[in-house]
């Protein structure tokens, strides 16, 4: 009798143990054994939403438009910020001192003489060429207004034509102008227009812009 109470109280103590051992050591799912059933389902990856890849399309094909976008305004640039040669460096020069050279012709044209100070710068001029300082150099005309003189010069030659320059530069009252430009012309002829601006005018300035 007392061996049968000992079986059954110790079987209970056993039962009590294992509930205890339980509750505090709960099952994890991936310690329970996968059943033939679960091995034979096949994972199944999350679908993405449609509106997400939809999205996800437009944002690319915005941002390859950008950059189809940022190369052009690249290749834009570049091109606005190249070097120019030589040949259009001068031809850009001739262009504007020829339209200071029109606007020169055109102001003389309109004005009117300022008296004793024409008189004198013409009278000087002439007196100039007639001392014959460039061989091949003939005084065809000279007029002074309020603002300057201009000078019309025939030549022999080239030579003497690309000479003179120098040879007014050094002779008064070329030497203490404003400013001389020249204008050379070759027809018939070589000739030179002279254009002597008077200390203090205003000398026009070009209008052509530089690209």
């Amino acid at each position: 009798m007392k061996r049968a109470l000992y079986a059954g109280g110790f079987t209970a103590i056993v039962v009590v143990a294992l509930v205890v051992f339980a509750r505090r050591h709960p099952a994890r799912a991936d310690d329970v054994p996968a059943t033939h059933a679960d091995r034979q389902q096949p994972e199944r990856e999350p679908e993405r939403p449609r509106a997400l890849e939809a999205e996800v399309t437009q944002l690319r094909g915005e941002l390859g438009a950008l950059r189809l976008a940022v190369a052009a305004t690249a290749a834009e640039g570049s091109a606005a910020h190249k070097p120019k040669t030589a040949a259009e460096i001068a031809a850009e020069d001739e262009r504007k001192m020829a339209e200071v050279q029109d606007a020169l012709a055109s102001r003389m044209a309109r004005e009117s003489k300022d008296g004793a100070w024409s008189e004198k710068m013409e009278g000087d001029i002439t007196r100039l060429f007639d001392r014959k300082p460039l061989p091949g150099a003939t005084l065809r005309s000279v007029t002074c207004k309020t603002s300057g003189c201009q000078v019309d010069v025939e030549h022999a030659d080239t030579t003497s034509q690309r000479g003179l320059a120098f040879a007014m530069g050094m002779e008064e009252p070329f030497l203490s102008a404003g400013a001389v430009y020249y204008r050379y012309a070759d027809v018939p002829q070589p000739s030179t227009t002279v254009y002597l601006i008077r200390q203090g005018a205003t000398i026009p300035k070009p209008t052509t812009v530089s690209n």
